[in-house]
């Protein structure tokens, strides 16, 4: 099989779920893969366009870690920090780790996002993405809710 033609002149766009942190700062969990073919997962402020890096939440470097994974953990995060937001959660899940560059995170969301493009599972369900944003910020409660609505 072989894959559809790349428009170089569109680029996909980058995966990350937004999410609105304790205090109301808006941000994202952006995913990224570099040249190596390292996944990880990004927490990045989505209104301060004067911060020059973002926290590494997660590097992948185990063998066959991949999309999935990137995007489980990133959905993971969110909605742990959503949680936290709320009140649900007591401790803050923000990674007190090592910080890295903005233009190597967004340089490597670029790559994720055209290889989440090119996924031939992804490329099944089109709107995969957008259920991963919506269920990683859904509220349990509200959610809940609908499940037993539609099972009624």
């Amino acid at each position: 099989m072989t894959s559809p033609p790349k428009d170089s002149s569109t680029q996909p766009t980058p995966l990350a779920i937004p999410y609105t942190a304790r205090g109301g700062q808006q941000r994202e969990a952006v995913i990224a893969v570099d040249a190596a073919g390292v996944w990880s997962i990004y927490d990045l402020s989505a209104t301060t366009r004067a911060a020059r890096a973002g926290l590494v939440v997660e590097r992948l470097d185990g063998a066959g870690e991949e999309l999935d994974e990137a995007v489980a953990l990133a959905a993971e995060f969110v909605a742990s920090q959503v949680a936290y937001a709320r009140g649900d959660r007591l401790d803050s899940p923000l990674p007190k780790s090592a910080q890295e560059r903005l233009p190597k995170i967004r340089r490597d969301a670029q790559r994720a996002a055209r290889a989440a493009a090119s996924d031939a599972k992804t490329l099944l369900e089109p709107d995969w993405f957008q259920h991963v944003v919506a269920t990683a910020t859904a509220d349990p409660a509200v959610a809940g809710e609908d499940q037993a609505a539609m099972a009624a």
